[in-house]
């Protein structure tokens, strides 16, 4: 627990001192008629949005649709929580950026997250044969679980901890498999480190709460 603290801490600081640079990173082409597919249901502090046929951000507030393929970023001191038609549930801490890459309704699903730490869920497993991943700078991570704890920090390494059911990580050539109470850590251009056990309480998923609430994904662990 103690170390899992210091690792947040540290990793808090060092996004303290990101550049604006760190909203330039690269964004995948889109198409360019977008159509408006993720909600924002809630948002503490403020949030940008920038589409595919944007020049730049604009801020979003809560019930606000986001646009497919668009980026979307948490200002300092905010928190959001974002619903994909697939039923993901991604919930976000200040300085994320989350890039809504896929995100149809009744198709495969990806989005991307450049930086920042991350709650995601899903109250139902998906449908048989539809495939949800989450890219980081160092990693895939295939979803078949319904929740998991991810950080994607400045530094290019990724950190994935699941909570319910299974994902699949690959990086570096490498797959594996995380189960309920495991770990894993990947750094840009390296292989994913063999699974061990995580210290993410499940108390520590309350500090993703907006207006006290978590969209019911604490109840996955029941």
């Amino acid at each position: 627990m103690k170390n899992f603290r210091r690792t947040a801490c540290v990793f808090m600081l060092s996004l303290l001192i990101l550049t604006p640079a760190v909203w330039a990173q690269e964004e995948t082409a889109a198409p360019a008629a977008a159509a408006p597919e993720g909600k924002l249901l809630r948002l503490d502090g403020q949030a940008q949005i920038k589409g595919p046929a944007d020049t730049e951000f604009r801020a979003v507030s809560g019930g606000d649709m986001l646009p497919l393929a668009g980026t979307f970023r948490v200002l300092p001191g905010g928190k959001a929580q974002i619903e994909l038609p697939n039923g993901g549930i991604i919930l976000v801490k200040e300085f994320t950026v989350v890039q809504l890459d896929q995100i149809a309704k009744d198709q495969n699903a990806q989005i991307s997250i450049p930086v920042g730490e991350f709650l995601i869920g899903f109250k139902a497993p998906l449908p048989s044969g539809q495939v949800f991943k989450v890219r980081t700078p160092a990693a895939v991570a295939g979803i078949r679980g319904t929740l998991f704890w991810g950080l994607s920090a400045p530094d290019l390494t990724t950190t994935f901890a699941c909570f319910h059911d299974t994902i699949t990580l690959e990086a570096g050539g490498k797959t594996v498999d995380l189960v309920p109470g495991m770990v894993s850590s990947t750094k840009y251009g390296e292989a994913p480190a063999d699974p061990a056990p995580h210290s993410v309480p499940a108390s520590y998923l309350e500090t993703f709460a907006v207006e006290g609430n978590l969209e019911g994904l604490p109840d996955l662990l029941k």
